[in-house]
């Protein structure tokens, strides 16, 4: 499931995000991406987690040896699209940044189909740049009411 979004990001030439301010996450390092063929002296092991806002699990992912890819969460978004269907959202901490890679991926098309809004997380978004969360933070996009998104925390 996960493996055939490896080399995605760099494969794929879809449509890049309309994001107005793109540097928004250079300075973070979860939005940046790590090569799997460095060597490690420690196995790193982590799982990739993804609930609904009622706080069921919904998908777990084992995370080996990568640190933060981009095949981990687009691997968990390919999988809530053809479980959840149209009309979903979700809720990420570098939400602006999976908003670019999604589109740029190869499931751009069907997130773009499906309706997905991709948005960054209430307390993360504060982090963020003033553009940036007039976009992407809860507080100044619809159909949210007073949900956080910080079930995983």
């Amino acid at each position: 499931m996960v493996e055939q979004f490896r080399d995605d990001i760099r494969n794929c030439h879809g449509e890049r995000s309309t994001n107005p301010n793109p540097s928004c996450t250079d300075n973070w390092t979860a939005a940046k991406t790590h090569e799997e063929d460095k060597i490690s002296v420690f196995e790193k092991t982590s799982i990739f987690l993804m609930a609904c806002r009622h706080g069921l699990v919904e998908c777990i992912i084992e995370m080996k040896c990568s640190g933060e890819l981009a095949k981990y969460g687009l691997a968990a978004i390919n999988w809530m699209l053809d479980i959840c269907g149209k009309d979903q959202a979700l809720g990420h901490d570098i939400g602006c940044s999976s908003c670019k890679t999604v589109a740029a991926s190869s499931i751009g098309a069907k997130a773009d189909e499906h309706n997905l809004i991709i948005t960054v997380n209430a307390f993360h978004g504060y982090a963020h740049n003033h553009l940036c969360q007039l976009a992407n933070h809860l507080l100044y996009l619809d159909s949210f009411g007073i949900e956080d998104l910080e079930t995983c925390k």
